[in-house]
């Protein structure tokens, strides 16, 4: 997100203070090409960028009839929000009017889940890394009925994901592997849309890709990664579990014993077909050509759901007894104190106001809250700062124009 700011702001040591830090005014157009290099856990990455900047930032005299020039006239430092005057005639004139983009959230560092990063528009950003690693709970058949058992050994990582893509059936001839072998899926790098070498271990030599022969992702070249075998299994099992617990009465208290018991069913074996999809799923960390987008919406009011829901004002207590022998004494007021009731469930702006059974006005409370399911209190005193006496008494709550609603509370000895 950005901000518009313009301002006229004063000259002070040949520096104008903008209202804003981390102003990063720039526009910046960025051609990057990023190498990657991964060695089991870690990571080097290597980024070459060109950037192409400019400032969209409009400096003049405090009338604005006068244009300075970045570079010749003033510069920049963006992240403390200082404007460095060089030109004499604003100096001599000691103000200056700047327009200036600002970005609220730029070029945050922290992303570990801590609660560090910049507030905007009442939200922080919080953001979670990880590490190069194998996502397990991903890696599987996502496309497809082939229920192979798998096993995968990521001997050198590298962040992107992987998918056997079944063109054909066992037995056809879709792709080959650097030593011939046909193979009836390709490999796919996903993430950055190409294919990598890859190796089938023939074991029986015949040229052709058997469903127990493993496949290993080999590296780029000129890279020593990635380095991912997978290897397949037909066999098929169904497990179900039964957790049993015994529980005995001892003199120490209870002893609880738990028992697992495993069923196990042999399944029919499904080979994959034309269609089917394996990934291999690799957690990677952020990269520079990572964009996360987010739309905020602002919480709305159904006005017959409120309606609805103003029948859920209530006082508590109801009744409140005020023979309490614990309660304080007021500093500032007659009688004793302090004593409240909570009117709840309020909307966020309503009025209240509190009768005798005779009509005569109490006290009026105004509610405005962000809450929109809110509480108001009432220390029991009249619009004169008076205790009020014991009785029965009416309130009548008018939340505008989502409509009104009436209630009675006593205050008894």
């Amino acid at each position: 997100d950005q901000k518009d700011i313009l301002e006229t702001l004063m000259i002070q040591d040949s520096i104008a203070r903008a209202s804003q830090i981390n102003i990063h005014s720039m526009i910046i157009t960025a051609f990057a090409t990023i190498d990657t290099l991964i060695n089991g856990l870690d990571t080097s990455f290597t980024d070459t960028t060109l950037y192409d900047t400019t400032f969209p930032v409009l400096v003049t005299n405090e009338t604005g009839t006068v244009e300075y020039t970045y570079g010749l006239d003033y510069t920049i430092d963006p992240e403390l929000g200082f404007f460095n005057i060089i030109n004499s005639e604003l100096l001599d004139a000691g103000l200056v009017t700047v327009s200036y983009k600002y970005f609220p959230l730029y070029h945050e560092t922290e992303m570990d889940g801590g609660f560090i990063n910049t507030i905007f528009d009442g939200m922080r950003i919080i953001i979670q890394d990880s590490d190069v690693g194998l996502n397990e709970d991903s890696t599987k058949w996502t496309t497809g009925n082939s229920n192979y058992r798998h096993d995968i050994t990521p001997s050198r990582l590298y962040p992107a994901d992987f998918e056997l893509q079944f063109e054909g059936n066992i037995g056809d001839s879709i792709t080959i592997d650097v030593y011939d072998t046909r193979s009836p899926f390709r490999v796919k790098n996903v993430t950055h849309n190409d294919f990598p070498p890859f190796r089938i271990s023939d074991y029986d030599r015949d040229d052709e890709w058997d469903p127990d022969e493993p496949i290993m992702i080999r590296p780029y070249e000129g890279q020593n990664s990635p380095l991912i075998t997978i290897r397949f299994y037909q066999d098929s099992l169904e497990i179900n579990e039964t957790i049993i617990y015994d529980t005995v009465e001892v003199d120490t208290g209870l002893l609880i014993t738990e028992i697992t018991i495993y069923d196990t069913t042999d399944l029919d074996v499904i080979d994959p077909v034309q269609g089917d999809i394996f990934t291999v799923a690799i957690n990677r960390p952020f990269s520079i050509e990572d964009v996360y987008s987010f739309t905020s919406t602002a919480s709305s009011i159904n006005a017959d759901s409120a309606r609805e829901s103003l029948k859920n004002i209530t006082v508590v207590p109801n009744p409140y007894v005020v023979a309490a022998s614990w309660e304080p004494r007021h500093l500032y007021q007659s009688g004793r104190g302090p004593r409240k009731i909570d009117f709840i469930n309020l909307p966020n702006k309503c009025t209240i106001k509190i009768f005798t059974l005779a009509g005569y006005l109490v006290n009026t409370i105004e509610h405005d809250d962000v809450y929109e399911n809110g509480t108001e209190s009432w220390n029991l005193l009249s619009k004169d700062g008076l205790e009020i006496a014991y009785g029965v008494y009416l309130y009548h709550v008018n939340a505008h124009e989502l409509g009104e609603t009436t209630g009675k509370f006593a205050v008894i000895k």
